[in-house]
Parts: structure tokens; sequence; C-alpha cells
């Protein structure tokens, strides 16, 4: 539903425009059509940031049809939120394996997270991120730029950028707040 909501509004905005497209597939059905992210845009960048379990990246992976690989992002859980998706920090390791070993037709570009509401000043999630990226680097022998760090929102993404995020969700910020009430 989100990238649906920001292709409405596409239009509305009068300027050059890079997007990166994301969404959580469903597990039950997931499905890939490229062709429709592209009807708007000059430019379209295509990350799936939800990769959170080896049988996801597998689906992916047999569903991708693209004549270059997918970017995907793992999605790290870094709070413990049970409402939140991605997996533990000490699982993040066994996915990228599964991925880089395992999934030809997926890059993998980077991490994932969105941190607890009102997190400290001192962004423990974020910091979790920076460890995690460090580590996974060494583990499987990956450059600084093969991994991009997700995170940061609206509310928190100067803190992010900060401490090294690439990407972050500013939906909020550049559209207001969304109407859950549809």
């Amino acid at each position: 539903a989100q990238h649906r909501d920001f292709f409405h509004k596409v239009p509305q905005i009068d300027c050059h425009l890079v997007a990166m497209a994301f969404d959580y597939l469903q597990r039950t059905k997931p499905s890939i059509a490229p062709s429709q992210y592209s009807s708007n845009l000059l430019f379209c960048c295509l990350y799936q940031e939800s990769v959170d379990s080896a049988k996801l990246a597998s689906k992916l992976n047999s569903l991708w049809q693209g004549s270059s690989p997918l970017n995907i992002m793992v999605q790290i859980n870094t709070s413990g939120e049970e409402s939140k998706s991605g997996v533990t920090p000490s699982e993040a390791s066994g996915l990228v394996e599964h991925v880089l070993k395992n999934c030809p037709r997926l890059k993998l570009c980077g991490l994932m997270t969105i941190g607890r509401p009102e997190a400290p000043s001192s962004q423990p999630d974020f910091l979790t991120m920076v460890e995690l990226k460090k580590n996974l680097m060494e583990q499987f022998k990956l450059a600084d730029d093969q991994i991009e760090l997700s995170m940061g929102m609206s509310s928190d993404y100067v803190a992010a950028l900060q401490l090294g995020s690439t990407n972050v969700r500013i939906g909020e910020t550049i559209f207001g707040k969304r109407n859950y009430a549809k």
C-alpha cells in the first residue's frame, strides 16, 4: 500500500525524481512486477528492503525475472519489538550467508531497520546496525560500499545519517501523516 500511495502522489511533484520502491511482500503469494514501478518516474531504483527470512529470499530469487539482480536489504529487528519484522542481529549472518550463496538473482545491498519509537539519544538500534555491518563486512569480506544502511525515519533521520545511514524513510516529512482510516 505504501508504494501505491507514493505513485499516486508522484504527479504532484514538479522535479526530477529518483525513487526507491519497496514494500513488504506477502509470504503466501509474493510477486514482482518491475514494470509497475516505472510509469511516472524518470529513474527508479528497485529495492526490496524487507527480506527477513531465507524462505522469502529464496522465493524472491525464484520469481525475479529482471535483466540484472534484484537489490535487497536484509531487515534486522534491532529493537526486539514483536510488532516489527526482521531477523535478530544474531540471526543476520545466517540470512546474509544464504543470500550470498544460494540466491544468484539477488544482490545484497545492505541492512535495514526501523528503530524503536522515541529511542534514547544514544540510538542503540542504529549503533547495533553500525556494529553489525562492520562484523558482516569482515565475515564475508565485503567492501564498505557494498553494504548500505537503511535506518531512520522522519522523526530520527538526522541521528541515523550521523551514524552512517545511506537510506532514510522520510515520507511523512514529504507527504504528511498517512491516513490509516481508509
